[in-house]
């Protein structure tokens, strides 16, 4: 039985992380050369335009300490590598520079990652939701940064049309080896019997017993029948 690619079929909304920087080439300038690094750092991730990252690097280059503006120059430095303080220079200038509403497109954008673009309404809801719990852009790219994006999922799911998750995961299941029969049968299943806030939010090691035994039983059921 192929468990674990069920389970991970039902957790397969992508979640962007924010990437390493550039090289670290001079300028002359030591101060334009720690910008560029820090603009190189925070443009990696995709969430950011360019006028939005050369305003985060302006603020945050200029209060970095040396370690960290010489690790942001590194290909190898994710700004999870920094040192604690700089972080929060850089958390702190992207609150300054973008708000969480505009941040909001490229996030949703990469939470439903392979089953479609999000419609209107679930991209409005899903902002409504973003603005309400990160009033500051930053602590938004905090929790990015640091892969506490469970709550996100939960978000953005809750935003989701029924049919465009069942969706997704029809064609997910059929993509490893299921029938679209038998991935049909599955994902009404599990969807009719488990709440999808128990469906999101987890990891393999965390999903409830309960919720497990009834993903696998729809498996079993659906795999036997088709």
């Amino acid at each position: 039985m192929r468990r674990g690619m069920v389970w991970s079929t039902f957790m397969a909304i992508a979640l962007m992380t924010l990437g390493a920087c550039g090289n670290g080439a001079s300028t002359g300038n030591a101060g334009v050369a720690a910008t560029q690094a820090v603009i190189r750092q925070v443009t990696q991730g995709n969430i950011v335009n360019r006028d939005q990252a050369t305003c985060i690097g302006d603020r945050a280059a200029s209060k970095m300490s040396p370690k960290g503006l010489k690790l942001s120059k590194k290909l190898t430095t994710n700004l999870s590598d920094l040192p604690p303080a700089d972080q929060t220079t850089i958390f702190d200038s992207y609150s300054a520079c973008v708000t969480t509403a505009q941040l909001s497109p490229a996030i949703t954008k990469s939470l439903v990652t392979g089953s479609g673009a999000a419609d209107a309404a679930s991209a409005k809801c899903f902002t409504t939701q973003l603005k309400a719990k990160y009033p500051r852009s930053g602590d938004l790219v905090r929790v990015l940064t640091s892969g506490g994006t469970s709550g996100l999922t939960r978000a953005m799911t809750r935003c989701l049309p029924r049919d465009q998750i069942e969706q997704s995961l029809v064609k997910a299941m059929v993509a490893g080896g299921y029938t679209t029969a038998q991935a049909t049968c599955v994902a009404e299943k599990v969807l009719a019997e488990v709440p999808l806030s128990q469906l999101t939010g987890a990891t393999g090691a965390s999903l409830p017993a309960d919720v497990e035994a009834k993903i696998v039983a729809a498996t079993q059921v659906c795999s036997a029948s088709s």
